[in-house]
């Protein structure tokens, strides 16, 4: 039986407590943050936090949509182009390299989809440091957050959730405006 929702709003992050804590995983953080604010929205809003690695996230999120057709999808996730804390709100792009995002691209046939964007690159005297290769970019996705990152955490997974809530309240455009 299939409900009528108005948003789909999916974490990415890996599974178990091996990756708890890692930059891979924040945005599934921002989206449990969001849950505790879940309530307020009437049963408009299911989140999804698939039990799958990051990298074969397309199935569920498109399991999903079978039940839910007609939701708005919004994929939350870490993006290794960002800089440490910045929140970005886009729509209809491209994956980006987020291994991810492209895999739920290929599985719901679509790049129309909204997506929060949480910077994961730390820097280092007013420069983004990203790694470079691929094996360097996955080890890096895969570490946990330094001391001085974990203490702004909170902070940047309270604005990721804010983000949601005004996609949410006020569409795509409004959350634009508020945090690009």
């Amino acid at each position: 039986m299939s409900r009528n929702l108005d948003k789909l709003v999916v974490g990415l992050g890996n599974p178990g407590g091996k990756y708890k804590g890692t930059r891979h995983n924040v945005g599934r953080m921002a989206v449990e943050l969001f849950q505790e604010s879940l309530g307020a929205f009437g049963g408009s809003v299911e989140v999804l936090l698939p039990d799958t690695y990051m990298n074969l996230s397309g199935g569920p999120v498109a399991k999903a949509l079978q039940k839910n057709p007609g939701s708005e999808l919004v994929i939350v996730h870490d993006d290794i182009d960002l800089p440490y804390g910045e929140v970005k709100v886009s729509v209809a792009r491209g994956s980006g390299g987020q291994k991810g995002v492209e895999d739920i691209i290929k599985a719901v046939g679509t790049k129309e989809f909204t997506r929060v964007r949480i910077g994961i690159v730390p820097v280092f005297f007013g420069k983004p440091r990203k790694p470079k290769g691929g094996e360097a970019v996955s080890r890096f996705v895969l570490k946990k957050f330094g001391i001085t990152e974990r203490g702004k955490l909170p902070e940047i997974l309270n604005r990721a959730s804010n983000a949601i809530i005004e996609i949410i309240k006020n569409g795509t455009d409004s959350a634009m405006n508020k945090f690009n």
